[in-house]
């Protein structure tokens, strides 16, 4: 199960004699229970910074995940994400100075289900920004090189809330560890990304896109000093997208159809939020804006299912293009 799983039950083994589990309310001391769950928090950090990763990483839309891998206990993750980018023309040909933010909102419910009426109910939210300063370089014809540094900052904070004699006791025990806890992170690392763009005669056009991104995710701040983690993720995503005409044209702007496909993999990551890969299949439809909006170039409604090794999803959102 994941890491926030095994600090309960690590608790839990504290006071559990002989694999029996207590019937009966009985005088405990919380502290032991608090330490436990204090040396394996490192864990729970990392699980959480994973998520936070996931919800400010471009290529990676915004989704409703559920890690399904453990029925009694999935994982329940909601993301919102914002991520505008622009290339300023100065002039130099093949070269562009590069920018881009992404502003990421993710929200993980998880219910454990500790037998009879007692439960930990764990409600988990994450607000991040993350920032891009590089360079686009013309490498070949319609081929695009984008290096990039990244700095960005992230907030997590959690509500608990829990019913019966185990699930108060442990409620009790990990204040600031396992419930109620915060951290707040400042990530920095870099990208390289490549885009290969392609346009037929019949005005349909390929998008296809590959990028690496690596991140550090440093804690230093928390509601206990054992959530502060240091810890560094690598995520590779892909994507290809079509793009067509069609013979509509509401409000007077032309309407093209979309077509698109991604893979993200994050190594290291399933034995936290129980996956490290998935597959993104979906379409939509653009308005082309034909310079009604300085700056924006159309807006598009996009849907897609999302499938992977212990994970599933669906995603339904506005995108603009800049």
């Amino acid at each position: 199960m994941m890491g926030n799983r095994s600090l309960i039950l690590s608790g839990m083994l504290l006071w559990a004699g002989n694999g029996i589990a207590v019937a009966e309310p009985l005088p405990i001391e919380l502290e032991p229970i608090r330490n436990s769950m204090r040396d394996n928090a490192g864990d729970l950090a990392r699980l959480y910074q994973e998520l936070s990763i996931i919800s400010i990483t471009p290529g990676i839309s915004a989704a409703n995940f559920r890690a399904d891998h453990n029925a009694s206990d999935p994982l329940d993750i909601d993301s919102w994400k914002l991520a505008p980018s622009y290339a300023f023309d100065i002039g130099v040909d093949g070269f562009r100075p590069y920018i881009e933010g992404t502003f990421g909102y993710v929200r993980s419910d998880q219910n454990l289900d500790l037998g009879d009426s007692d439960y930990l109910r764990l409600d988990t939210k994450t607000l991040s920004a993350l920032g891009g300063v590089g360079a686009e370089f013309d490498i070949a014809s319609n081929t695009i090189l984008r290096p990039m540094v990244l700095v960005g900052y992230s907030h997590t904070s959690n509500d608990a809330s829990s019913a019966g004699f185990l699930g108060d006791t442990l409620y009790s025990a990990g204040r600031g560890v396992i419930a109620d806890f915060k951290m707040r992170s400042m990530l920095y690392g870099g990208a390289l990304e490549l885009e290969q763009r392609h346009r037929w005669e019949n005005d349909v056009k390929l998008t296809a896109n590959l990028r690496y991104d690596y991140l550090v995710d440093d804690i230093y701040s928390a509601s206990d000093s054992s959530l502060e983690e240091r810890n560094e993720f690598n995520v590779l995503t892909g994507a290809t997208e079509l793009n067509g005409p069609t013979d509509l044209a509401p409000f007077g702007l032309p309407l093209r159809w979309i077509g698109f496909i991604t893979g993200t993999y994050m190594p290291d990551t399933r034995g936290d939020i129980g996956f490290d890969y998935f597959v993104e299949i979906g379409g939509g439809i653009e308005l082309v804006d034909n310079g009604v909006i300085p700056g924006i170039e159309g807006v598009s409604l996009r849907g897609s299912g999302i499938v992977g090794d212990g994970v599933e999803g669906w995603s339904v959102g506005l995108s603009a293009e800049f």
